[in-house]
Parts: C-alpha cells; structure tokens; sequence
C-alpha cells in the first residue's frame, strides 16, 4: 500500500470543486513562504463597497453604525429573495489547480452564507463555500470561514452573501486567499494482497471482530486475511483509503471474499465505501449473493465510487447487507486483493431526448439521488433529464437529527443548492418515517419509552425546525412515510410502530398539523408503498379521506417498486382512480422496475426489452391522468450494483437502457418473446375433450380495436392443438383466425422450410391439411384447430415459435388482436413471434365443493374429498403429505396431513422451518412469472404464517394440530380475483419444508420440480372445482295406482306414500289449491316407523319440498309413540327445509286416548308492511311461523331442552359463519335475536334452543361499509349475532369510538348472562335510574367491578386497557374458563413494572392465552383509552374459549 505523501500547512475546513476533476499527479498551488498570498481583502476602511455590487434589488450601505474592525462595514438590506447579497467577481484572480480560503465576519438574526458560482462553458456551478455549521446562530459577530478548489480549467466566477429573504445582515473584514491544502504524492491507487503477512492497514471496524493474516486459503498466492469474531452486519474489516484517491474522480474498486465455513443457508456480503464530510454517507458498491454449496469458492466484488465533497475521511468497509442495529450476524470469511484503481471515464449520451422535455407539458420528472450523484457526470445525467429531485436518505431525521440538539444540515443543503442552481422542484422525504428515525425521540430522560406528550413536543420541534429551514425551498414534503401495514396491523390497518404505540393512531393527524403551520405554503404529502393492494389501498384511502376533511393534505406519493408483471396495470389505475376522488395531487414517487435478475449478473437482452414495455405500459398511464398526476420520479439515477436488480432507466455506465426507450419512444423497443405453455394431451369429442381443454391455461392476446381472443393449446407427438376464443360480435365471412408456426423456434428474419402460416377461417375453407371447426356462440366465436407437426416431433421441454392474429373484417381499419409481434410482420418474419414450450400434463386433482370448520380436524366432510399425495422430493430425504381441497365460490379449503418424525421450527429463514406451502394461480395463466392473482402461502407447525407475490394475511385462515406421525395443516384461503365455478381450474402447488435436525434440510412438492415456484406458476399442478355427486333418486312405493278389476275408480287423489327410507319416514305431498300441504299420517305407518326407530330412540319424519307450497299441516298419530317409550325424540323436517326436534317429554304421553294426534302446522310469512329496517336486517331470508297442538290444546310455550329448531341457511358470497344471526319475529315486524344459536357448515343448518314456538328467520349481520375497521368486524358482528350486543348497537362500534366503563360491564354480563343474588356494593354515582344500574350490580356483586377508592364507580369515565385486563381476569376466575398455560414464547409486556400484581399478573394470563396482544414493539400500554372495537374483539376471544 503506497505511504508517501507531502504536508500542505493549512487543513481544508470546507473543500468544493469549481470546475473539472484534479488529475493525477497535479498539485494544488502553494501558498508564498511568507504566508498565504491575498487575492481579495474588504474592510470598507475607505468608505466604498469596494467593488462589491448588488446582484438583485437590494441595497448595499456603508455604514459606521456597526462594524467588526475598524470604523465601517457594509449594511445589505431591502432583500426580497434568498440569492440577493453582496456579489464579487472573482474571473481575472483565479488560476487552475488552486485551493482558495474565504474569511469573512458577519452580523446577522438569521444565518448568513457565500456562495461561488462559476461557468465555463456551458457548465454552471453554484456551490456553497463558507456556513456556520454544528452551532446555533447567535446574531453576534460571526466568522465564517471555507476553501474551494479550482480544477484545470477556470472561467467566469462570482462570489456573493446570501440568507433568508427579508434578512437584513452587515458583512465586515472579508479575505479571500490562496490556501494550503494536503494532497497525496505518488500513484494513484492501491493494492492490498497480504502476501508480506501483515494486514496492509486494514482494521477492525466498530466492534469485537479481529482480523488475522491466513495461509488457509487465497484467491491468488499464499495469504489473505481472515474475518471472524463478528456479531453484527456491520462489524467487519475497515481500510482508510482517502489518501489513493483524487479529489472528483471516479474510482473502480475491487475485491475477492470467500466464507470459512458452510453456512446453513444462502449469505451475502458487499463492498462499502464510508465517506465523512460534515455529514456521513454509506455507498454500498456491489454485493455479492453466495449459495451455501459455493463456500469454498472466491467470489469478486467490483464497483465504482465518486471521490467528491473533500472528505474527511473515506474508508472501505466488507460486511454483510444492513438489516437492522440488533440483528445478529456472525459470519466468517476471507478477503482477498484489494485493488481501488481509476475507473474509466463515463460521458453522458447527448444525442437522446431529454427525459423532462418529452413530458414537459404531462408532468415532472423527478429522480432520488445520492449526494455524490449531483457532481460530475452523474450531475449531468441529472440535469439533462430531471427538473426535480429527491434525497435518498439525507433528509431523513436520523441523519438530519442524530442526536438531541443537534441538527447536521450540510448534506441536506447540497440538495437545496443543487436544486435551486438548476431550476428543479426539490421533494423533501421524508418528515416522520418509522425507519431512519431520530431514534432518541423514543426514550425519556429517564430511559423509558418517551411519553406521549413529550414525543409529540420533539416531533413538533424537529417539524418546525427543518421545514423552517427549507421554507420556500423545498415545494413538496413527505410528512408521513409508510404507515400503513401490509399485513394485519392495528386498527384501520396502521403499522405498529412506536409512533403508534407512544402517541396513538392520531400521531399522523398530529404530524401534518405541525407540518401545515411550520410552513403554509409546502405541498404535504403522505407516501406509501403496496398502494395496489386492494386491503391496503382502502386503509390509505380512508387515511387520506380523513386527513382531506381536516384539510391537512395535499396530496398521496405512490411509490410505485413495481415488478416486471405485477401488481397490473389494471390494479394500479385502480388505485389512481381511488385516490383521485379525493381531489388530492398524486405523485408517482419511487418508481423502478424490478427486472429480478441479480445486480452482480448482467441484464439480459429479452429482460431488458420486457423491462422496456412495463415502462411504456406505465408511462402510457400515467399520461392518461396526467391532470391527477403532477410528478413521476424514479428511484435512482442509474443501476447499482448494491442497490437494484437493474431497475433503473440508464446503466451503470449511464447509457440509455431499453427502459429508457420505453418511457421514451417505445418504437425503438427490441423485441418481445412472450413464453406461454402448452401441456400434452389429444383432446377428444364430448365432456372427455371439454374437460382436457378446462386444464389448459388461456393465452390472452394484445386487444385489438374491435376484437379480442383467448388461446388454449394442447399437444401430443404428431399435432399442435389450438382452441381460440374471439370476442368479435359483428359476423363477417372474412373474419379469421390465423397462426404463425416457426417449428424450430429459429426466430429467423425470413421464413425457413419449417415456417408456415395457417388461416383459420370464422367461416369457409382453411388452411389446407388443418382440420378445424368454428362453432358460433353469443358475442364471438370459437375456433378448434389440429395442426400436424411437419418437421419436428412433440416432446415434453421442445419450443415452438408460435405467434397469432385474430382480425375482425367487419369493422372498417379494424387493428387486429395479436400476441406477441406488435410490428404485424409475422407473414414474412419469425423473429418476433412468441415461444411456446412444450410441457407434459402436470398433476391434478379435484376439489369437491363443500366447506368445513377450521380447527385442524379430519372432519367427515374432508373423507368425501378425494386425497392426492405430495411425495416428490428435492433431496435423498422424503417427506410425504396427503392432501386434500373443497371450495366454495368464494374460498379455497385445504388440509394437509404431512408424516415427519422431527418437528423443528427454529431456523431464521422461515422457509427452512417444517412447513407446508401452498401456491395459487387463480387466473390459472401459467406464467413463468407471479402475476397479482397468484399467491404464496407458508404455515409451519406452530401455524405462525409468512406470505409472498399476492398472498396476504387478510384472505388467510388456518389451523394446525400435532399427530402422532407428524402434523396437519388446514387452511381456508379466500379468493381474491375470482370466483369459482364447477368444472373450472385452478394452478396449484404444495410444497413440503423439512428441518432434518442434523443440519440438513429438504423440500418434498406435489408437481413442481424446479425450485422457483415462488415466482414461477408455469409448472403448478391443476386443482379443478367438481360438484359433489348427485344423490341417488329416492325409492318411491312399487304399488301400482291402477284400480284393481271390477273396482270403480276414485275421484279423490291418493293420499302420499310413506316410506321408510334411510332411517326416516318420508313423504312427498302435493299442495292444494290454497298452497297448503296436508299429511295425515297413519297409525299403522307410524307403528312401523316407531319399531324400525327403537336402536336411535328418535322418529324421523321428513317431509320433501313440493312447487307451490306455501304451509304444512301435519298430523300424527301418539297412540303408537305412546306404546313405545324407547322413543326419547320425535323430528320433524319440513317441506321448507325447516326441522323441529320435539322431546317426547313435551307430548304427555300417558294422558294419550284414542285418536289423540299431534298436529304441527308450519307456513311462509309474508313481510308486506314491515318496516324497511327489518326487511334490510333479514335480506329476503324466509319468515317461518311454526306452531303446535297436542291432545288438541295449543302450545306456546314450553321448557328450553324440549325444543330444538333448525333453519337451513346457506352462506352467500362474501358471508362467514360468525354473521348468521337467528331472528324471532315478533308482534308488528319487530325483531329479537336469539342467543346461543349454533351453525354447521357442513350441513347447512343453524339450530337452536327455544321455549316458544312463532315465527323465526336466520339472516347475517353486517356492518355498514363506512363503519369499523375490517381487523374488529368479525368480533362485533358475532357479538350482535349472539344477542349479546342489541340490535342497532354495531353501528355505534365506529373506529376510534372509546368504551366507557359502564358500557363495559353492561358488554360482559350480556356475554356471559351473569345472575347475582348477593347484595352489591352501593356506588354513589350510579342511580337506580341508570340504563346499565342492573349490569353493574350484578358485576360488583360478583367481584367483577370493585370501583374507586372513594365509593364511585365513574360508570361514563373512559375503561383503560389496564381495566379491561383486570375485569376480564376476574370474570375468568368467577365463570372458570379454561385458559392454555403460560408459553415460554411469551415474554413480558415493558412496560408493567409499575402496575399493581393484580393488574400485571391479570395482562400477562391474558396475553399467554392469546386474548390481548398488546403493541408489537413489546409495549401493552396499560393507561391507553380502550375504543369500542377492541372491547368487542377481547370479549368474543374468551367467548370464543367458553
């Protein structure tokens, strides 16, 4: 490593660049021997401004009024503008290669700073030169003091004053002379090999790591050095490397590491390089991902770095990616040749548009850039394509405040200065964030978490501070950054943080309302990402709607990371849609492309063109809301190796990517190759064909004008099989379908032998040796082809080049539907067409339609779905599961019995846990890449879930249980694109992760045999939707119902056979003219029935459903049930589905006589004249009016266990268990819920107990669309489901709505139908007259309340968490419900040391059985108000346990 180096005496307090780069070996010019030479000196001792002039519309004054030195200074007043101030020109003193320091004393209320300006050529510079920094403004006499270096080139330069407009300042003893400045001697570069044993300069980092000289191993020669000792991701090896650069140029560095050891799982490691100038700065430069098979082999790192800013300190740093400050990494390795050498020059092309120029009169156009990104070429990247700009983190409060008291605004002021010089709108990002937090702002002065007054106190001052700063500087602030959760969270989804779980949800509203008074004027935005989400989206748009109302913002940033394929072009204009209901401004703010390739591989070609058109698809609809949109700004400057999986518009050498071109001028796009799947099969004529055709995805075509087509295809050894569906309603004889077949994929730019065209006709004659038919159906056509293959033979992993034009005649300039060659050249070239691969039919299964209860449980239902095996596996290792799927239109059911002897679910990774993942194409379009509809879904054996591509934790339900031979897992996933349908299918796999204990790990799956499934759908097996088989017809009497001879015929119809039949006695009657269905059942078959029943004990007697009925009267004889008292239960199922099962104890058997009957009498009811509200609460369900007689006396009402009814209710779309309610009409269409009712989704009944008989109806509950938030709306409409909360009473659950303490004991002797006999303690303020005096001395009679040391009970006081806890652990003990134990998984809330060990020990019962959660950074909150909707979700969870 080189040494050398000659001392300059004056050290740089502040060093710019005024022109082009310093070469290497060209030193600064030197100061005299006798001092520093004077360029300028100002003391104004003479009476004159001494050639400094106004710049604006000032008004420069020498005074003797206030001076530093002498008797004058110069008074700069009258300033309307932050530039204007005293202005110098400097051209005729300045000289190449020379650093130059700037003293100057000023007077000023408000900071004072100089900046030079300079142009040579037509390159423009402002940059600042002197400013007070790290010390507060005093309004004193101040000094400020700074150094610029001019390069090898100088031309026009000024120097000027300037502040806050409306600053009036004194400026005084202003000097300007020739500085000394260190520079290195010698060669650029070095080289560090450690082949003289020694560490060549390289240390220790920060932390406990040690570094040694190896002869284990090397990349080149003998010695390296070895890294271990590390516990953190930034612990690790540290190279000063300052002193083998040169000021402004670029620097390639490179390196070689290797790990030590086999790791578990997949590392990486990256290349660092840390420069301190003022501010500090982490430029990772390349990364390096190793596979944990390649330990043992050396990987290269290599990147660039842009030496600017003068700095400090510059060092280079190996270690791996940055998670967190707490997570643990321990990884060892090598590092090896070491070698920082000047990278090639880069230039800018200046021949290609200008990126703001094509959307000058759409939008802006924005980018996020680097410190270091604003100097030199990159700089001119930026000012010739951008006219705003983002910082990527400088502006964050960690790095703008690290510290209480002390604010470092040097980096975030080069973006201003940068932004102002160039005419660009400048976006501050971002105000509160929970990540690049000023994490001090957390903890108190105590060192417990912050409260939230004094939060809220340091938010306001941090606001205040910064946004006063950059008052009319930066138009646009992020006020709030990520806030909404993308799973789950808190109520109306918000993202546990500690601004949540420290101030409460209205730390947002807080944050914006200090926003808006720090500076009126500034744009305030709230910015997010995963705004495609629908669950997600909904949460931020009533964010925004309710920060709108309060007028506190302006506009929403999408920040738009978006893949190659999702989320869609459909689902974000959704969101844009949404949104701009709101009126609000909306700024794409974050856009890139993720092209999935690794940043350390190259892009390649057919990447980089698909990449290309997502950027098209995405500009095109920007442009269309282009009066909604007011910004689009990219995420970057140019690809970096460190950052992005090449996702930027230029590369790492700044050249325009086809990314660019597809913003730009998609004209000049390379070709497109789509890739779609054909699978195996010889479809035939009939259901057999319909159903092979029902396995094949659909290939949709590029929409013409007037027509559109989905593509199916099959294959077999000798034939192409092509089925095309066209949306074209206009007939016209020349309407065709035609197919491009380029058979030995050779995508050549003519046609060769093995190319053809084959016309497909919708009427006529086709291509000829093609046999096909079109068949016509509503709105289109359908297309049947068989293609021989000429010159190739089908076989599973072939590739045919293949394209398709579907052209609608009828339609004047019609441009036909096509799906892949967008230049329509297909007659003559193959080089656009698609590929279409080859594949072998995958695996499949069906699922029966049915649903069941989760709870991990082989329920009978999950025995009539037909079992299919996952045994595939990946690793000399099997692990096998047996699976099984129902469905219904709205949900996909699962359940997966996995054999594994070790259960083990400790790894870090949670796909190396004992899991079972299960993936979903809904759209079932077997991409080779995730769409939005398809889904990840991975549970392990402690049923704790994780998610990718567009899963998420809302649609998922799931249950896992231990066996005795492994596991099972059973899952309810709802859909979230489709709807299902009988005979339709779906992609689908499973796949098995298997911890083998010992180190090793393996994957067992169902179809799949690569590993990208994660983001691969094309090789999912199919799930196809069946109904359940139809019942066999049910026997009817063989009797013939001909007269016998010589009889005469009857004129009255034949009362119903009954038969008995599958354990009942069934009859099928038909109704009279009135509707009415009479059975008069006979003593004989009655007796028979009873005899055939004695082993159940119980009489079945169903009734089947008769067209036109609108009652039943049913009469039965007791004679026969009273000579059998084996006969505990009589049931009775009538025509309406309906059944009622009576306890024979109810009958009075012993007081039977002759001819006594039980007559039951069941009719629809009408609902003309019931109030509207009834109507809309029973949502059409059917109103059954049911009543008996018995030894001809009428019942009404009779002992609870004597009567149990049963109402069939099928669950519509969109419906849950929970929200069936049963209903007993009563007098005038007045509704009351009856509690205790049960359902079973199997078998489509609700059931319950009753001590009178009237008139019932089962119907849902459901909260209106505006009220509550999604993660409480099950526990509240449950709770008015069960009765337990009054009808009417859901609507007052609003978000954010709080429970009362009086509430609160009314919500739980409802829950839990509490008596008291005992006396209860008299509350002072609580009167008889009191709406919720019975609950609440019925709960202080138990114990449950025991009110306030001063004999109140504050029944309207606000119930606090703490509260709730310690009344719901008093219940729990009084009704003795069951709680699991305590889990070792479940640690201490932080913040219960104060509390009581009622209180404490009451909050940690709850929290081991799951009942509360708490905040998710380990905080319970205790003092916090309780809101209406957690009071609801606490109390249905131990209902739930009950």
């Amino acid at each position: 490593m080189l040494k050398r180096k000659r001392m300059m005496s004056l050290a740089l307090a502040l060093v710019v660049f005024a022109a082009s780069v310093l070469p290497m070996r060209t030193p600064v010019y030197a100061a005299a021997e006798g001092g520093p030479a004077v360029v300028l000196a100002s003391d104004y001792e003479d009476g004159t401004a001494q050639g400094w002039t106004k710049k604006g519309d000032e008004q420069l004054t020498v005074t003797k009024e206030v001076y530093h030195g002498g008797s004058y200074s110069l008074y700069v007043d009258g300033r309307t503008k932050d530039w204007e101030g005293p202005n110098q020109v400097l051209t005729d003193h300045m000289t190449p290669n020379t650093a130059y320091t700037v003293g100057a004393w000023v007077k000023s209320p408000a900071p004072v700073k100089f900046t030079v300006h300079t142009k040579i050529g037509e390159k423009e510079d402002w940059t600042l030169v002197a400013e007070l920094s790290g010390a507060k403004w005093s309004g004193d006499w101040t000094y400020l003091e700074g150094t610029f270096i001019t390069g090898d080139k100088v031309g026009f330069t000024e120097i000027y004053a300037e502040a806050a407009a409306g600053t009036a300042f004194y400026v005084d003893d202003i000097k300007i002379t020739i500085a000394a400045a260190e520079v290195p001697e010698g060669e650029e570069g070095l080289r560090t090999d450690f082949e003289d044993g020694t560490l060549q300069g390289w240390k220790n980092r920060i932390g406990p790591e040690s570094l040694s000289v190896s002869q284990d191993t090397a990349n080149t020669g003998t010695h390296s050095m070895l890294v271990e000792g590390r516990e953190r991701s930034f612990h690790g090896p540290s190279l000063s490397v300052k002193e083998h650069l040169r000021p402004g140029k670029s620097y390639q560095f490179s390196l070689y590491v290797r790990l030590k050891e086999k790791p578990e799982a997949d590392k990486s490691l990256q290349m660092t390089v840390y420069k301190k100038a003022g501010s500090e700065s982490w430029n990772a430069i390349d990364k390096v991902d190793i596979k944990a098979d390649q330990w043992d082999q050396w990987h290269l790192l290599k990147g660039t770095f842009q030496y600017s800013d003068q700095p400090s300190e510059v060092n280079l740093f190996v270690e791996t990616p940055y998670i967190t400050e707490e997570t643990v990494d321990t990884l060892s390795f090598y590092v090896d040749d070491v070698v920082a050498q000047p990278a090639p020059e880069m230039s800018i092309e200046q021949d290609i548009p200008a990126l703001k120029d094509i959307y000058a009169n759409d939008f802006a156009i924005g980018a996020a850039a680097y410190s270091w990104q604003m100097e030199g070429v990159y700089g001119e990247l930026l000012k010739k394509h951008f006219n705003s700009i983002t910082a990527t983190y400088e502006m964050k409060p960690k790095f703008l405040a690290p510290s209480e008291g002390t604010y470092v605004f040097d980096g975030a002021d080069k973006y201003v200065n940068f932004a102002q010089a160039n005419g660009m709108g400048l976006r501050g990002h971002a105000l509160l964030w929970h990540t690049d937090a000023a994490e001090w702002m957390f903890t108190g002065p105590d060192g417990q978490p912050a409260s939230r007054e004094l939060l809220l106190t340091r938010l306001q001052s941090y606001i205040e501070t910064v946004m006063h700063r950059y008052k009319g500087k930066i138009y646009a602030w992020d006020v709030v950054n990520e806030a909404i959760a993308d799973n789950g969270g808190g109520p109306d989804g918000m993202r546990i943080t500690p601004w949540y779980t420290l101030i409460g949800p209205d730390y947002i509203e807080k944050a914006f309302e200090f926003a808006r008074a720090a500076d009126p004027e500034a744009k305030l935005y709230y910015n997010d990402y995963y705004t495609e989400v629908p669950e997600k989206r909904e949460h931020i748009y009533k964010l925004l709607k309710t920060l709108k109302a309060k007028k506190l913002i302006d506009g929403v940033g999408l920040q738009s990371h978006h893949g190659l394929f999702s989320p869609s072009i459909s689902e974000i204009e959704k969101t844009i849609q949404q949104f701009s209901q709101l009126d609000l401004d909306i700024q794409i703010t974050e856009l890139d492309v993720d092209s999935g390739i690794s940043p350390s591989a190259p892009l390649p070609a057919d990447i980089a063109a698909r990449q290309g058109k997502r950027y098209n698809d995405l500009f095109e609809l920007y442009k269309k809301y282009k009066d909604t949109i007011s910004s689009v700004s990219i995420w970057g400057v140019q690809d970096e190796k460190s950052y992005n999986n090449h996702a930027m518009l230029f590369d790492e050498q700044l050249k325009a990517k086809p990314a660019f071109w597809g913003a730009v001028d998609p004209s000049k796009l390379p070709a497109i190759h789509n890739v779609a799947v054909a699978l195996e099969g010889t479809p035939q004529a009939g259901a057999a064909g319909k159903a092979l055709w029902s396995k094949t995805a659909g290939i949709p075509l590029e929409q013409g004008s007037t027509v559109t087509a989905k593509v199916h295809t099959l294959w077999d050894t000798d034939n192409l099989y092509v089925k095309v569906d066209v949306t074209d309603a206009s007939l016209n004889g020349e309407d065709k379908v035609e197919l491009f077949l380029d058979e030995n994929n050779g995508k050549t730019t003519a046609y060769e032998p093995d190319d053809r065209k084959i016309s497909l006709p919708r009427s006529g004659p086709g291509t000829e040796g093609v046999s096909f038919t079109s068949t016509e159906r509503e709105g289109g056509y359908i297309i049947e082809a068989r293609i021989p293959l000429v010159t190739v033979k089908g076989a599973a992993g072939a590739e045919l080049g293949l394209d398709i034009r579907v052209s609608d005649a009828g339609a004047l300039d019609s441009v036909p539907a096509y799906w892949n060659d967008r230049s329509r050249s297909q007659d003559t070239d193959t080089s656009h067409y698609g590929v279409l691969r080859l594949s072998a039919m995958p695996n499949s299964a069906e699922s029966l339609k049915g649903q069941v209860k989760i709870d991990g449980q082989m329920d009978a239902q999950w025995e009539k779905a037909k079992p299919f095996q996952v045994k595939m596996s990946a690793a000399p290792y099997i692990t096998t599961a047996e699976a099984r799927s129902m469905w219904t239109e709205d949900s996909l059911y699962l359940i997966v019995d996995v054999k594994d002897a070790l259960l083990k679910a400790d790894a870090a990774n949670p796909w190396d846990q004992d899991s079972v993942e299960i993936f979903i194409d809904e759209n079932f379009s077997r991409t080779p890449y995730y769409e939005g509809d398809d889904g990840q879904y991975r549970i392990n054996i402690n049923n704790v879930a994780s998610f990718g591509g567009g899963a998420s934790d809302s649609r998922l339900t799931s249950a896992v249980v231990h066996t005795d031979t492994g596991y099972r897992v059973e899952a309810k996933i709802n859909f979230g694109t489709i709807k299902a349908l009988a005979g339709s299918s779906i992609g689908l796999d499973l796949q098995i992760n298997d911890d083998r204990g010992d180190g090793t790990r393996s994957t067992s799956k169902w179809n799949d045999r690569g590993e990208d499934t994660w983001r691969d759908t094309s090789n999912f097996g199919i799930l196809t939707f069946v109904a359940p088989e139809a019942a066999p017809p049910t026997p009817t009497d063989s009797t013939s119902s001909s007269p016998s001879p010589g009889s005469a015929p009857s004129v009255k119809s034949p009362a119903p056979a009954a038969v008995f039949t599958d354990g009942k006695l069934t009859l099928q009657p038909s109704p009279d003219k009135a509707g009415m269905l009479n059975v008069d059942l006979t003593p004989d078959a009655v007796s028979q029935a009873v005899l055939q029943s004695l082993d159940s004990g119980i009489l079945k007697i169903a009734v089947k459903p008769a067209s036109g009925a609108a009652a039943l009267q049913l009469k039965l004889p007791l004679q026969s049930l009273a000579a059998q008292p084996k006969i505990k239960e009589i049931q009775i199922e009538s025509s309406f589905g309906a059944v009622l099962s009576l306890n024979t104890q109810l009958l009075k058997l012993q007081d039977t006589q002759a001819g006594d009957v039980l007559q039951l009498h069941v009719k629809r009811v009408g609902q003309d004249g019931w109030p509207a509200a009834v109507k809309t609460r029973l949502d059409g369900a059917a109103v059954l009016d049911f009543s008996l007689a018995i030894h001809g006396a009428k019942i009404t009402a009779v002992d609870a266990a004597a009567l149990t009814l049963l109402l069939p209710y099928e669950l519509k779309s969109g419906e849950r268990a929970h929200q069936l309610a049963v209903y007993r009409v009563l007098e005038i269409g007045k509704l009351a819920v009856v509690k205790d009712r049960q359902y079973d989704p199997a078998t489509g009944y609700v059931s319950f107990k009753t001590k009178e008989f009237g008139q019932y109806a089962a119907a849902t509950v459901k909260l209106p669309d505006h009220k509550g938030s999604n993660w409480a709306a099950e526990s509240v409409e449950a709770l008015v489901a069960k009765g337990i909360l009054p009808l009417g009473a859901e609507a007052s659950y609003e978000t954010g709505v709080l429970m009362n303490r009086a509430e609160f004991a009314q919500l739980l002797v409802d829950a839990f139908d509490l008596q008291a006999a005992a006396a209860a303690p008299g509350f002072k303020d609580v009167g008889t007259n009191s709406p919720y005096a019975e609950a609440i001395h019925i709960a202080g009679a138990l114990g449950i309340v025991k009110g306030r040391a001063d004999g109140h009970y504050s029944p309207n006081d606000t119930l606090s968490r703490q509260e709730m806890a310690v009344m719901l652990n008093r219940l729990i003990q009084l009704e003795q419900i069951m709680l699991k134990g305590d889990s070792p998984a479940v640690h201490s809330f932080k913040d219960l040391n104060q509390l009581s060990a009622e209180a404490s020990g009451a909050i940690e019962k709850l929290r081991a059985a799951g009942v509360i959660q708490g905040a998710r950074s380990g905080y319970f909150l205790p003092k916090a108000q309780m809101t209406k909707e957690q009071a609801a979700v606490v109390v249905y969870r131990i209902i739930s346990l009950h």
